[in-house]
């Protein structure tokens, strides 16, 4: 099979079923998946995350694609892929999963996915932010940005009309402009792979950046 460019015209050409896929960087296999319900969106995904990383291009990537009914990906036929020929993406935990909060806290070894391609908190954000309450605001935000937001839900009970960033501000600016303003109090921190905001206190491992008032 041919590999196909990972862009957003191509992958919406792949067929909305369950499946396995291959990952290809500068043409040499990096990574094999599988997708238990849509192939699509699970490209999708992934283009989405590599979109909003350091040392790496989107444009440098491409896959391939095997469409399957449900039940044959559940026999995990990746693994025959994987075994096949080397994947080192496979090997140092890249995904497209929220890791979960209790991973929060947890050491990544040096050779991790994100350590390698770190979040860019430089990324632009075309559009305006914008919303009617914090809720709204945080929602916006975090669909306008190609890597993971993530943030607790006891945030002030208060409207936030007066809140509003322009077109085409860098992630970091939104950020502390957050922390300034609608999220006053709280703690947000950039991780390698994602963005966390709650409201605490603690010096996490490995942060890039950290937003508090």
């Amino acid at each position: 099979m041919d590999t196909i460019p990972l862009e957003a015209a191509k992958v919406a050409e792949v067929p909305d079923s369950a499946g396995i896929y291959q990952l290809f960087h500068n043409g040499r296999a990096v990574f094999a998946g599988r997708a238990d319900r849509s192939l699509r969106s699970q490209l999708f995904k992934v283009q989405r995350k590599l979109i909003g990383r350091q040392h790496i291009f989107v444009q440098d990537m491409a896959f391939r694609v095997v469409p399957m009914d449900a039940p044959l990906v559940d026999i995990a036929p990746e693994r025959l892929i994987i075994q096949s020929t080397d994947h080192p993406w496979n090997q140092i935990g890249f995904g497209v999963k929220d890791p979960g909060r209790k991973r929060d806290r947890t050491s990544l070894a040096s050779s991790h996915f994100d350590l390698q391609y770190p979040i860019d908190l430089d990324w632009i954000i075309p559009q305006e932010i914008t919303g009617e309450s914090i809720p709204q605001l945080l929602q916006s935000i975090r669909s306008s940005l190609p890597y993971l937001f993530r943030y607790g839900k006891n945030y002030p009970d208060e409207p936030s009309n007066n809140f509003r960033i322009s077109h085409r501000t860098p992630a970091r600016e939104v950020f502390a402009a957050l922390s300034e303003g609608p999220l006053r109090g709280w703690q947000i921190t950039a991780k390698p792979g994602y963005v966390i905001a709650y409201e605490e206190s603690y010096d996490y491992p490995q942060s890039l950046d950290v937003f508090r008032q």
